[in-house]
């Protein structure tokens, strides 16, 4: 059921929806007032909890249905460390991924006793799984991230998993905003600047203009394949993963660097720091409440020793071999360099 419509839902049906039912709709009302994309998230994982722990959907559930052991919620944790992946290759879920599956959950039953129901949420506190370990999502070039989507859409439904790349890499939009993204959220201001309205974690909302090119493949792919109020298909982060592990073994990029989807929006927040060399700017673009978030974890940490300050200062750049170049190899060289430094070059030149 559309997460829109369940308010209506709710006042049309009336008494007739299952009581179980209403209770987990007023739940998940209340989390759609922080966010929709936050409900959206919370009704899957309820959903995914209960289908396989009681084999129903969320409507056809009881009271007898809520009664859950310690032993059932650590038995369904066991299930969802051994899931893996589509391929039977690696694990569905992260140790972060499945603690805040249980987490949800219990915070469902934490709101349950609203309706009088006498649940007992303690049995879903268990010892979370260890993140310590989990190597972070590692960083992408610009330059990298076409190269994949390039390869990502010569695959099974690559034109639409390319577009939603795309997006990513152009925009850092969450990828919860861009799996639920509407058609009425594309927006042409003044028929001239595209802009995508995408409303981010706790419903903050995210305009964010996007180039004509980019706009217009968003616009052929909506007329081709768009039927329903969302633009996108596809829903899971896994899809997305398996796509990109499969550009990466083709373009050679190591397994050891743990590139996922969201490396998309860590490049795309990496590339504007170097690009614009304004904290501010960046901030802005990753959407970050707090400036130390976008530093600490989504500028790269690996730096070239010979470009920072503490060693540059006060030493001459020595650019006299620029006078022996021809024009041609001055222009290869600038070529080769590093977008933020190419696009300095560019203000300069066009003042």
């Amino acid at each position: 059921m559309n997460m829109n419509n369940t308010q209506g839902y709710t006042k049309v049906i009336g008494i007739h929806i299952p009581t179980v039912h209403k209770a987990i709709l007023s739940f998940l009302e209340e989390r759609r007032g922080a966010s929709q994309n936050t409900a959206i998230s919370y009704k899957q994982h309820i959903e995914q909890f209960f289908g396989y722990t009681r084999g129903k959907k969320l409507n056809e559930l009881n009271e007898e249905d809520l009664m859950f052991t310690r032993q059932e919620v650590v038995e369904y944790r066991n299930y969802l460390i051994n899931l893996m992946d589509e391929n039977g290759v690696k694990k569905r879920y992260s140790n972060s991924s499945i603690n805040t599956k249980i987490s949800i959950v219990k915070s469902l039953f934490d709101f349950l006793p609203n309706y009088d129901y006498q649940v007992n949420s303690l049995v879903f506190k268990l010892i979370p799984l260890t993140e310590n370990n989990s190597k972070p999502n590692g960083f992408l070039t610009w330059n990298e991230m076409q190269q994949i989507i390039i390869k990502v859409k010569n695959q099974k439904n690559g034109w639409e998993k390319s577009i939603i790349l795309k997006l990513a890499a152009q925009t850092a939009i969450r990828k919860n905003a861009l799996f639920n993204l509407k058609r009425t959220e594309i927006l042409l201001i003044n028929n001239e600047i595209p802009v995508i309205k995408a409303y981010d974690k706790k419903g903050k909302l995210d305009n964010k203009p996007i180039p004509i090119v980019i706009y217009n493949e968003l616009m052929e792919f909506i007329k081709v394949h768009g039927k329903g109020e969302r633009v996108f298909t596809i829903r899971s982060q896994a899809t997305l993963n398996n796509a990109i592990a499969k550009a990466c073994e083709e373009l050679q990029i190591s397994k050891d660097r743990k590139i996922t989807f969201h490396s998309f929006k860590k490049g795309s927040v990496d590339t504007t720091q170097k690009v614009f060399k304004d904290v501010k700017i960046t901030q802005q673009h990753a959407n970050h409440a707090n400036p130390s978030t976008t530093l600490n974890i989504y500028t790269d940490s690996i730096h070239d020793y010979k470009m920072m300050p503490s060693f540059l200062l006060g030493q001459e750049i020595d650019l006299s071999k620029l006078e022996e170049m021809s024009k041609e190899e001055i222009i290869n060289v600038i070529q080769g360099l590093d977008i933020g430094i190419k696009a300095e070059i560019g203000r300069k030149i066009n003042k």
